[in-house]
């Protein structure tokens, strides 16, 4: 009977200590790196700029397994935006949400005023590199 209370002691302290040791967590901030043009100062006309469609044409998160959302595809438009929107050069306009926008005017009893913009760029990402870089290699520019 003791040797038994003695296995169960020592069974629970081992059980214990592991789950202890699995505890521990950590985390970094990860700095987001600035575009070097966002440190110059610009005070020249800025162009109106629509980001379109960014496709992720690579193996990269296209398997099976997927849900079919295109995560890395947004990320590089999103990437892409506050690059542009840093530079102080461009109006970036977003066309993302068009039906939810003209639904909101039409509550305020408003027709909706869109501006035009003079460039489109949209693109298709066709590989990935380790880690985080993204290498565009297709793209068009409309305008």
């Amino acid at each position: 009977m003791k040797a038994r209370k003695l296995i169960l002691q020592v069974a629970l302290l081992v059980v214990g200590a592991s789950l202890v040791g699995c505890a521990t967590e950590t985390n970094r901030v990860v700095e987001t790196p600035q575009v070097q043009s966002a440190s110059r100062p610009y005070s020249g006309p800025k162009s109106t700029v629509v980001i379109g469609k960014f496709d992720n044409r690579s193996n990269f998160m296209r398997g099976i397994f997927s849900d079919g959302i295109d995560r890395l595809g947004g990320q590089a438009k999103t990437i892409l935006i506050t690059h542009l929107q840093q530079t102080g050069r461009f109006s970036v306009v977003d066309r993302e949400n068009m039906e939810e926008n003209k639904r909101e005017a039409a509550f305020n009893g408003e027709t909706q005023k869109i501006k035009g913009a003079n460039f489109t760029i949209t693109g298709d990402i066709t590989s990935t590199g380790s880690g985080v870089d993204v290498i565009l290699n297709s793209g068009t520019i409309t305008g």
